[in-house]
């Protein structure tokens, strides 16, 4: 019986050895997946601090950039300061050309032939009013009560005046005689 127990303990290792899931199989079936992985990683860093370096050189650049801009607009303002180009002649050039170009712009040249198409519009709408019957006999019953107005106004001011002429010639003939 020994001899069979030996063969069955055995054939038992072998299909253990085989089949088992032991710490020391797993750490060698992961071995390679923790080195590629450690790779991974380094190279990620690696990657990670390349950057940082080309970003570091970018702003110094940028900072370099900036202090020569600031430098050649100084030396621009001492120049303007030379020919006498001052801030309100800058601003006012700036203006000028604000406002030819806002002129010279589609949208205002399309509203400016709107407008004046309008008003060309309105005056031959008005003329045409202006020429028609109704229109005639509106203004000469109009001018004909505004005459009458008036002369009842200026009639009514002559005989005041008369009125106010007469009692100032009464009231200074008693002052002269005494």
């Amino acid at each position: 019986m020994s001899d069979k127990s030996d063969e069955i303990d055995n054939s038992d290792r072998k299909n253990m050895a085989c089949n088992s899931d032991t710490p020391e199989t797993r750490s060698k079936d992961s071995l390679p997946s923790l080195v590629s992985q450690h790779e991974v990683d380094d190279e990620k860093a690696r990657q990670e601090e390349e950057w940082r370096s080309e970003l570091f050189q970018l702003e110094n650049e940028m900072q370099t950039l900036r202090s020569v801009l600031v430098a050649k607009i100084e030396e621009a303002e001492k120049i303007k300061r030379k020919l006498g180009i001052t801030p309100l002649v800058e601003f006012k050039e700036d203006m000028k050309q604000g406002y030819q170009t806002f002129k010279e712009s589609e949208p205002v040249k399309k509203t400016s032939a709107a407008i004046k198409d309008f008003g060309d519009f309105a005056s031959k709408k008005l003329e045409n009013l202006r020429n028609s019957d109704t229109f005639k006999s509106l203004e000469e019953k109009v001018g004909g009560a505004y005459t009458s107005v008036k002369k009842q106004i200026s009639s009514g001011k002559s005989e005041d005046n008369e009125h106010s002429e007469a009692e100032s010639a009464k009231s200074a003939e008693p002052a002269a005689q005494p």
